[in-house]
This record gives C-alpha cells, structure tokens and sequence, in this order.
C-alpha cells in the first residue's frame, strides 16, 4: 500500500452510510461509531472498484471493529465485538496548554458531540482521581509563521477563539502533577524551548504544549485523560 492510499477505513467502505442516524453509520453491523483520532474498519471493508481479495483486511477477524493508523498503529486493533458498542465513545487526540493566563488547561478538538457546550461541565479522569472541568470558549494568540524569500520567518500574530476544558477546585494541582509524572515539566520545558529555537521548526508558538488524548463517554460525560508523545525533540 503507497504512502497516499489510506483506503482502508469504514467511511470509504460500500457499507457506510453518514445519513443513518444515532451514528450507526453501517449499514452491515449494528454499532455506534466512535469519534477517534485514527482509522476504524472491519474484515468486511469493501470499497468501489475493488472487487479483489484485499490483504490488509484479510488478516482481520470477523465480527470486531479495528482500529489503525498508517503511523502509529500500522497493524489494525482490536477496538471491541460490534455488539459491545453500543454507545458513543471518543479516543481522541488532545493538546495540554500552559495557557498564560489560566494555567494548565486541555484544549478539546471541535467535533460534533464529542464533548459538551460551553458552560457546562464534565469529568476527566486523571490516574484514577476524577477532576471537575468547565468547559469554555476563550481568546487565545496564536502565532503563524511562513518563510519568506530570503528564507527566514515571518512571525504573524493573531487573536483566535479556543474550545477548552478548564480544571476546577484542585484539579490544576493534579493535571500539573500528572504531566511532571509522565513527561517531567523541567524536560518537557527545555524540549520546547530548543523547538522554539531551531530555525526549522514553525511552531513558534511560545507557551508549554504537550500533546496526549482524551477517552471517554459522552453519554454519560466520563472522560480519562491519557499519557501521550508529550513535547516532541525536533532535531
């Protein structure tokens, strides 16, 4: 398989259909489908035009949904047997922020029901101690960056609204003591800063960001907060 055929995933099987409702999506297997960051298929997976035996799915075993990602999870997953999901659940990729004015707060990807609105809150399981975090929408700077003729950087900075999940009571003592266990912040802060000072790095974006991913339920707005890359080392 060539590096730009990501064919292998449900919304491009014969089976899926986004106008179903409640998310089940296939019209073979009766399941929710989940809000993830990566792929999902199944040994079933068919698209137009390939009437041939496909190997990467003929290795997969009947009645699971799979999870894969061309990078991080190049052999397909087991996510669960169809019937088991039932409800909505979300893997998905999240960015902690030391916001400047905030604290440490997790900025949420913006998918449909994934998490709640503005204004209400839910609970992000951190080591097994549920936190309480508001969500909100604030204003951020955000700093783009494009190189110029003469092959330097040019800095651009702009005002942005963010969807965010911002800790309540304790919970800033405990995310911040969750990121020193898993990423040490001493390291995690000078990665970033040799990021910040490699010419060839564009993300000159000046505060803490380390990256990890949220699971949870939006059913019942349970969510835990998962170790991921943390801060990348750019060479």
């Amino acid at each position: 398989m060539g590096m730009g055929d990501y064919g292998e995933h449900c919304e491009n099987c014969n089976s899926f259909n986004s106008k179903r409702p409640d998310r089940r999506f296939c019209e073979r297997h009766n399941f929710v489908m989940p809000i993830v960051s990566y792929y999902v298929l199944c040994a079933n997976w068919q698209s137009q035009g390939r009437s041939q035996e496909n190997k990467f799915v003929a290795r997969l075993e009947k009645g699971f949904l799979y999870a894969w990602d061309p990078y991080l999870r190049p052999s397909p997953q087991k996510l669960d047997r169809f019937e088991a999901i039932q409800d909505l659940f979300i893997d998905l990729d999240v960015t902690v922020i030391e916001n400047p004015e905030h604290g440490f707060l997790i900025y949420l990807p913006q998918r449909k029901d994934a998490f709640p609105e503005p204004g209400e809150t839910i609970s992000i399981s951190i080591d097994l101690v549920p936190v309480e975090f508001l969500i909100r929408n604030i204003d951020i700077t955000v700093t783009y960056t494009r190189r110029n003729a003469e092959g330097k950087l040019d800095m651009e900075d702009r005002h942005e609204m963010e969807r965010v999940a911002l800790p309540l009571n304790n919970g800033q003592e405990v995310l911040i003591n969750w990121l020193d266990k898993y990423h040490n912040l001493a390291e995690a802060r000078k990665k970033h800063a040799h990021n910040l000072a490699n010419p060839q790095f564009f993300n000159k974006n000046k505060p803490l960001r380390l990256f990890e991913y949220v699971t949870g339920h939006p059913k019942t707005r349970s969510y835990t907060l998962n170790s991921g890359l943390g801060v990348p080392f750019i060479e």
